[in-house]
């Protein structure tokens, strides 16, 4: 059978009018629906494949991304030799704008370069300026950083000698180091970089009277509240575990219901203010004795999940150890030399840049940092220029958004057409360069801001969930969902992890009156695995609730479960609740009405028009025929 794109892939591929944002699950293919939906402006709005800017995160993405598209090309010029605008495409593909944002960078400056002027000693990026690999970069740094010290000792101020004396160790001033080349890469994610150091003197200026309204502050208590939620939970689940055992029930449990309770109170107070959650006590007393022959396996668990919780709340002691005015205090006989480092890391990165000017050379970060100036004027708009570059393009797409910055972010907005042309892929759960101060924070804001497109109104901005995994086996996706399940909340990776963002296998298949997945595609006269039990994330029906327990049906005209039993086809029952807003349904599916597990020939109409002969054997390996 001829590849098919599911109803979220076509969905992705079709839409327009404004900005789209697709979450797309590992192995969901969205790869597949980026080249597809490029080559639908191609084929049906006779774009060109030049008319685009696809920004990559790495150059062997962009070289792999641009031979999937001249290979998606070739396949379609076969089907249409007679097309003259595909056979154009050929040219354009190798020239087409696909590349990282330091490559679009790169190129900008050497075209424009000559907008920016002079820096305050009189040197000027020139368009033959050389690009600083991270090694380069690093010994300049430190040449510059060596210099600025010298300076800074040689002129100390009251701040400042508290500062070499906080972090100084003899005549070992590494750590002033490191972490002036720390903030320093910090200001490099930063789109406006005085702004930003700006807003950092006015806090240690005035530092608010109450430390919870200290970005310290609301970090600590978050991690307190985090913390103590998920001890309180793990001690419920093991005392509700241990009704199992009548020793332990009566010797452990209540104990880890007491704390359990306690840590609740903690986590309401952590709401209120940094006192009132200081006030909280905690109590871990020693466990009660139970024999190893009452306890078994279970009683050495529950202990060392106890010993573990009580290590957990004993740091909430170090956290609280001081109150909120000692706190603020403390913070405020530190302003002044933490302005100091303030300063001292403004003035090495003002020597390193005119370092580099006078070399007529720039880093990555520069790079980045100039587009802007050259992108967005000092009101905050796009310039003429961005309108200029932003008229080349009629969408933006970028892959794996979720490792963007606000650097990045901030040209990508640039060269939008007001936001209403961007195309943003990627998932949250595969961010992996925070190190490199990506963040996936840029992501989840506009995945929490943008409509659901079943529900987005004309010329809103949307977002579309791409869960549907079609590279792993289902035992695969369902050790990975338990562990995202289990990790992921909005306080601890800064997200839900519910079934929408689940990943899901294979298409769901009619067999007589009931339903199975396909393990993998099927073609003609090929077998492959059918699986007719187990838990899958399945599509719902819009508006309809179903509640945890229920029987669900497939409905295999909408291609979706729905709680309406007339006409349509017993799938299961629904292994967890699904709210009238969400797109999918967590099934339990199996054999609900009692029919036998094994259906044969059975006819199913193939995505080619043809009808198939599908024979299940034993063990649910499906075959499927040509019918003559």
């Amino acid at each position: 059978m001829a590849e098919k794109l599911t109803n979220e892939q076509q969905a992705a591929v079709d839409s327009r009018e404004r900005s789209l944002l697709v979450s797309a699950a590992a192995g969901s293919g969205k790869t597949k629906v980026l080249v597809e939906r490029l080559f639908s402006y191609v084929e049906r709005e006779g774009a060109n494949l030049d008319d685009f800017l696809i920004i990559t995160y790495t150059r062997a993405a962009a070289s792999e991304l641009r031979g999937k598209i001249a290979k998606a090309l070739t396949e379609r010029m076969e089907r249409d030799p007679g097309n003259y605008h595909l056979r154009q495409q050929m040219l354009r593909v190798y020239r087409a704008d696909i590349k990282t944002v330091d490559a679009f960078c790169t190129a900008l400056l050497r075209e424009n370069c000559h907008l920016l002027g002079e820096d305050a000693r009189g040197h000027a990026l020139r368009p033959d300026f050389r690009v600083l690999d991270e090694n380069e970069a690093q010994v300049l740094r430190e040449r510059v950083l060596a210099r600025t010290l010298d300076d800074f000792y040689g002129r100390l101020t009251t701040g400042g000698t508290l500062l070499a004396d906080t972090l100084g160790a003899g005549r070992d001033d590494s750590a002033l180091e490191d972490l002036v080349l720390e903030l320093h890469a910090k200001l490099q994610a930063q789109p406006y970089e005085d702004k930003w150091l700006e807003a950092q003197r006015a806090f240690w200026r005035a530092v608010p009277d109450k430390i919870e309204d200290t970005p310290y502050g609301k970090i600590l208590l978050n991690e307190v509240r985090r913390k103590a939620r998920h001890c309180k939970n793990l001690l419920q689940r093991a005392a509700q575990e241990m009704c199992a055992n009548d020793a332990l029930n009566q010797k452990y449990a209540p104990a880890f219901l007491d704390a359990s309770y306690q840590l609740e109170a903690l986590e309401g107070k952590t709401a209120e203010g940094w006192d009132a959650a200081r006030g909280v006590t905690i109590a871990f007393p020693r466990l009660a004795a139970v024999k190893d022959s009452d306890g078994g396996e279970m009683k050495a668990r529950m202990k060392s999940l106890w010993d573990n919780c009580k290590e957990t709340v004993k740091g909430f002691a170090e956290i609280f150890s001081a109150s909120s005015d000692e706190a603020v205090e403390d913070l405020r006989t530190m302003a002044s030399a933490m302005l100091a480092l303030i300063d001292l890391t403004a003035d090495f990165s003002r020597r390193y840049n005119e370092e580099k000017r006078r070399r007529n050379s720039a880093d990555f970060s520069d790079q980045e940092h100039e587009a802007i100036r050259l992108l967005i004027g000092e009101d905050g708009a796009p310039t003429e220029l961005a309108r200029i570059v932003s008229a080349r393009y009629r969408e933006i797409m970028v892959d794996e958004y979720q490792d963007t910055n606000e650097v990045q972010n901030a040209i990508f907005t640039a060269l939008s057409r007001e936001g209403r042309n961007l195309f943003l892929v990627g998932d949250v759960k595969q961010s992996i360069y925070r190190f490199r101060l990506a963040d996936p924070t840029i992501f989840l804001g506009k995945y929490r801001a943008f409509a659901d497109y079943t529900r987005a109104a004309e010329g809103e901005e949307r977002r579309l969930i791409l869960s549907r995994n079609f590279r792993s086996r289902p035992e695969v996706l369902e050790g990975a969902n338990f562990v995202f399940r289990s990790v992921m909340s909005a306080d601890f990776g800064e997200m839900d992890y519910t079934a929408a963002e689940a990943v899901t296998n294979g298409q769901v298949v009619s067999l007589g009156n009931r339903i199975g997945v396909a393990g993998n595609d099927i073609a003609e006269g090929a077998t492959g695995a059918l699986h007719v039990t187990g838990v899958y994330i399945m599509d719902k029906k819009a508006s309809e609730k179903i509640t945890m327990g229920t029987p669900v049906y497939y409905d295999a005209t909408a291609d979706e479960i729905t709680a309406t039993e007339k006409g349509n086809v017993p799938a299961g029952y629904a292994a967890a609740t699904a709210e009238a807003s969400d797109a999918t349904v967590l099934v339990n599916i199996g054999n609900p009405d009692g029919a036998p597990a094994v259906h044969n020939s059975l006819a199913l109409k193939g995505e080619d028009g043809k009808v198939y002969d599908i024979t299940v054997a034993t063990g649910g390996t499906l075959k499927a025929t040509e019918r003559t």
